[in-house]
Protein backbone atom coordinates (compact mmCIF):
# COMPACT_ATOMS: atom_id res chain seq x y z
CA UNK A 1 0.00 0.00 0.00
CA UNK A 2 1.29 3.47 -0.75
CA UNK A 3 0.12 6.80 0.47
CA UNK A 4 1.10 10.36 -0.35
CA UNK A 5 1.79 12.90 2.39
CA UNK A 6 2.93 16.53 2.25
CA UNK A 7 6.16 17.75 3.81
CA UNK A 8 5.31 20.77 5.93
CA UNK A 9 7.27 23.80 7.10
CA UNK A 10 8.63 22.09 10.25
CA UNK A 11 10.24 19.39 8.06
CA UNK A 12 8.28 16.69 9.83
CA UNK A 13 6.81 13.77 7.94
CA UNK A 14 3.84 11.90 9.38
CA UNK A 15 3.61 8.18 8.78
CA UNK A 16 -0.11 7.42 8.68
CA UNK A 17 -1.30 5.08 11.47
CA UNK A 18 -2.56 2.40 9.06
CA UNK A 19 0.91 2.18 7.47
CA UNK A 20 2.49 1.99 10.93
CA UNK A 21 0.20 -0.94 11.76
CA UNK A 22 0.98 -2.65 8.44
CA UNK A 23 4.70 -2.34 9.20
CA UNK A 24 4.15 -3.80 12.67
CA UNK A 25 5.23 -0.64 14.52
CA UNK A 26 3.75 -0.32 18.00
CA UNK A 27 3.55 2.55 20.47
CA UNK A 28 6.92 2.96 22.17
CA UNK A 29 8.91 1.19 19.43
CA UNK A 30 12.10 2.88 18.31
CA UNK A 31 12.61 3.26 14.59
CA UNK A 32 15.66 4.16 12.57
CA UNK A 33 15.69 6.32 9.45
CA UNK A 34 18.28 5.54 6.78
CA UNK A 35 18.84 7.59 3.64
CA UNK A 36 20.71 6.57 0.51
CA UNK A 37 20.50 7.96 -3.02
CA UNK A 38 17.16 9.69 -2.61
CA UNK A 39 15.46 6.82 -0.76
CA UNK A 40 14.51 6.96 2.91
CA UNK A 41 14.04 3.62 4.65
CA UNK A 42 12.35 3.31 8.05
CA UNK A 43 13.22 0.18 10.03
CA UNK A 44 12.63 -0.93 13.61
CA UNK A 45 15.63 -0.23 15.82
CA UNK A 46 16.74 -3.52 17.33
CA UNK A 47 17.17 -3.26 21.09
CA UNK A 48 19.69 -6.10 21.02
CA UNK A 49 21.80 -6.09 17.91
CA UNK A 50 23.17 -9.58 17.32
CA UNK A 51 26.84 -10.12 16.51
CA UNK A 52 25.84 -11.16 13.00
CA UNK A 53 23.94 -7.90 12.52
CA UNK A 54 26.96 -5.94 13.82
CA UNK A 55 29.28 -7.82 11.46
CA UNK A 56 26.99 -7.25 8.50
CA UNK A 57 26.61 -3.55 9.33
CA UNK A 58 30.41 -3.17 9.61
CA UNK A 59 30.88 -4.94 6.28
CA UNK A 60 28.26 -2.71 4.65
CA UNK A 61 29.88 0.45 6.05
CA UNK A 62 33.29 -0.70 4.79
CA UNK A 63 31.81 -1.34 1.35
CA UNK A 64 30.26 2.15 1.34
CA UNK A 65 33.64 3.70 2.19
CA UNK A 66 35.06 2.00 -0.91
CA UNK A 67 32.11 3.02 -3.08
CA UNK A 68 30.73 -0.52 -3.14
CA UNK A 69 27.49 -0.06 -1.24
CA UNK A 70 25.74 -2.82 -3.18
CA UNK A 71 26.56 -6.46 -2.47
CA UNK A 72 25.49 -9.50 -4.44
CA UNK A 73 23.78 -12.39 -2.67
CA UNK A 74 26.94 -14.42 -3.29
CA UNK A 75 28.99 -11.81 -1.40
CA UNK A 76 26.45 -11.61 1.42
CA UNK A 77 26.40 -15.41 1.79
CA UNK A 78 30.22 -15.49 1.79
CA UNK A 79 30.31 -12.90 4.59
CA UNK A 80 27.77 -14.87 6.63
CA UNK A 81 29.73 -18.11 6.10
CA UNK A 82 32.99 -16.40 7.14
CA UNK A 83 31.35 -15.01 10.27
CA UNK A 84 29.93 -18.41 11.23
CA UNK A 85 33.30 -20.09 10.63
CA UNK A 86 35.07 -17.49 12.76
CA UNK A 87 32.46 -17.89 15.50
CA UNK A 88 32.99 -21.68 15.56
CA UNK A 89 36.75 -21.23 15.83
CA UNK A 90 36.42 -18.77 18.73
CA UNK A 91 34.03 -20.95 20.77
CA UNK A 92 35.75 -23.53 22.99
CA UNK A 93 34.43 -27.05 22.59
CA UNK A 94 32.45 -28.29 25.62
CA UNK A 95 34.21 -30.93 27.68
CA UNK A 96 32.47 -33.97 29.13
CA UNK A 97 31.96 -34.20 32.90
Amino acid sequence: MSMTVTIKEKSQIVVPPNLQRQAGFKLGDQIEFRASRGIITIVPKSAHETPLMKAFRATHQEAKRHGLDKMTMKQINAEIAAYRKEKRVRQPTPRGK
